[in-house]
């Protein structure tokens, strides 16, 4: 897992890096927020003035945060490793960028973005915003 790697420092650097995204470059209010991680990590990264805005990021279905302005994505997603050999096992290919980005998507689309309205949106991962910017430029 890609914070599972990370060292305490790095953690800290990056929950630094939220809080200053949500109050100096999105200047927005603890309601307009919605942040997601992994549950193992969401006390490693909650934050003053954000923290109440937490979704776990494999939460389905939902229509509560239509109205937030502001997303923090932390969160790399691969496919379980048990999910890809039960795949492989039958013959399935499934493609890592592929369900990584489809569920970014998912993610994204639950914000104000559903009712088009501008969102601000905050990917510490690299790869996660590569994958975005190359859904956004038809190379995925």
């Amino acid at each position: 897992r890609w914070l599972g790697k990370q060292s305490e420092e790095t953690l800290e650097r990056i929950q630094a890096s939220m809080y200053s995204y949500v109050r100096s470059i999105a200047k927005a209010k603890a309601g307009e927020v919605l942040w997601t991680t992994v549950k193992a990590h969401q006390s490693d990264l909650r934050g003053k003035g954000y923290a109440k805005g937490f979704l776990v990021c494999n939460a389905r279905a939902t229509n509560d945060y239509a109205d937030r302005s502001t997303l923090m994505y932390c969160f790399n997603r691969y496919l379980n490793p048990n999910e890809k050999v039960f795949f492989d096992n039958h013959g399935i290919k499934v493609s890592q960028e592929k369900i990584a980005v489809s569920d970014l998507l998912q993610w994204i689309w639950r914000s104000r973005i559903r009712n088009g309205e501008p969102i601000n949106l905050y990917i510490p991962s690299e790869r996660m915003r590569t994958l975005l910017e190359k859904w956004a430029n038809y190379e995925i």
